[in-house]
């Protein structure tokens, strides 16, 4: 199928989302469709393309009322959405570099780095650390049942999979590296686990004195934010 056309597809129908399955993923998918149908499956006009769309949206159980080569293109989308949870950790990374989103090489499947990570988004010049988090092991936090592989499955409404995708739109790459690792010491799970809480805390401070992750989501787990919240507006917003 020519690109143009899956273009038009995504263009004139908006993000294909259902159950799951995103707009980046469909395209990927529908890609894939027409190669292994040798190409026999076409979408010529604006109005089929609407219906493919529907035929999706609506699901295989529901998609009788459709035509052969709408139902072939929606259920090969449809699949896509269990295909993606199925994938290995080798093929998430591969899919999640087919849509620009770029993990340090550090990060991958034999490492278990406890540490601190952060998501930005470049293009060109420009860099724009958009969140911190912390993890005992974070290649498992970005692939396993974590942000990117939330992202892959089509998560949108959280902060972090809704400002990927909001990047991804303005044309950035994602990136996400590693800020800093913070080994067990073995004194005590308090202390371990307070030095992590810790390390994250520092790094959120000083991308926030530089302006970034500025979001409700990097406030410290420590903050009672109703009561701390109301007591910050009476003092700076009257």
């Amino acid at each position: 199928m020519p690109s143009f056309i899956i273009k038009r597809l995504h263009c004139k129908c908006g993000n294909f989302v259902s159950n799951g399955m995103t707009s980046e993923i469909a395209y990927v998918k529908l890609a894939k469709a027409f190669d292994n149908s040798g190409r026999q499956v076409r979408i010529k006009s604006v109005r089929l393309q609407k219906r493919v769309c529907r035929a999706f949206l609506t699901g295989p159980k529901k998609s009788s009322r459709f035509d052969t080569h709408e139902r072939v293109v929606a259920n090969a989308l449809y699949g896509g959405v269990k295909m993606a949870r199925r994938m290995t950790y080798e093929q998430k990374i591969e899919m999640a570099k087919s849509i620009n989103i770029n993990v340090q090489e550090e990060i991958n499947p034999d490492s278990c780095i406890r540490g601190v990570y952060g998501f930005y988004a470049v293009k060109d010049m420009e860099e724009i650390p958009f969140y911190v988090g912390k993890s005992i092991n974070i290649f498992c936090r970005m692939f396993k049942g974590g942000h990117i592989s939330d992202y892959l499955s089509g998560v949108r409404k959280n902060g972090v999979q809704k400002r990927i995708k909001e990047y991804l739109e303005k044309g950035y790459v994602i990136k996400v590296r590693i800020l800093r690792k913070v080994e067990y010491i073995g004194d005590g799970f308090v202390q371990d686990a307070n030095r992590l809480a810790l390390a994250e805390l520092e790094e959120i401070v000083r991308m926030q004195e530089q302006g970034y992750c500025l979001t409700d989501d990097q406030i410290s787990e420590a903050v009672k934010t109703k009561s701390e919240r109301q007591v910050w507006n009476d003092k700076f917003e009257n």
